[in-house]
C-alpha cells in the first residue's frame, strides 16, 4: 500500500496471491460497501482472539455512543532518518516499505498501540 511495490492491488486494496489466496491490504472498501456505510460504524468480521473488527469510522468519544461519530486516525508516524544497515537492517531512509519504518506515538491520532 506504500506504492513501492505494484502487488495489483484492487479497488478493495486486496489482491489474489500465486497460491489463490484472496486478502487485504487495507480496507475491504467493497466489504463496507456491501455491509454498511462510508459515514457509520461498519462490523468488518472477528479476529482470532475474538475482538471485533470494525471500519474506520467511530465515535468521538470511544465509550459515548450521542458525541457522533468521526473517521479514526492512527497514532503511527513515518520515522524520520535512515535504517541500520547490514544485519540490523535493509538501510536507506524511512519511507514505509517496513513495519519498521513506522513508531507510535501516543495521542497522535485516535487509536492505541495496536490501533484499536
Amino acid at each position: 500500500m506504500t506504492g513501492h511495490l505494484n502487488l495489483g492491488i484492487d479497488e478493495n486494496n486486496a489482491h489474489v496471491q500465486f497460491s489463490g489466496t484472496y486478502h487485504y491490504h487495507g480496507l475491504p472498501n467493497g466489504l463496507i460497501h456491501k455491509n454498511g456505510h462510508e459515514n457509520e460504524i461498519t462490523l468488518l468480521g472477528y479476529a482470532a482472539d475474538d475482538f471485533a473488527l470494525y471500519s474506520n469510522i467511530g465515535y468521538m468519544r470511544a465509550h459515548d455512543s450521542i458525541s457522533g461519530l468521526k473517521e479514526l486516525k492512527s497514532s503511527y508516524r513515518l520515522k524520520i532518518g535512515t535504517r541500520p544497515t547490514g544485519e540490523d537492517g535493509p538501510g536507506g531512509e524511512f519511507d514505509g516499505r517496513f513495519t519498521q519504518d513506522w513508531e507510535y506515538s501516543e495521542g497522535l491520532g485516535d487509536l492505541d498501540e495496536f490501533n484499536g
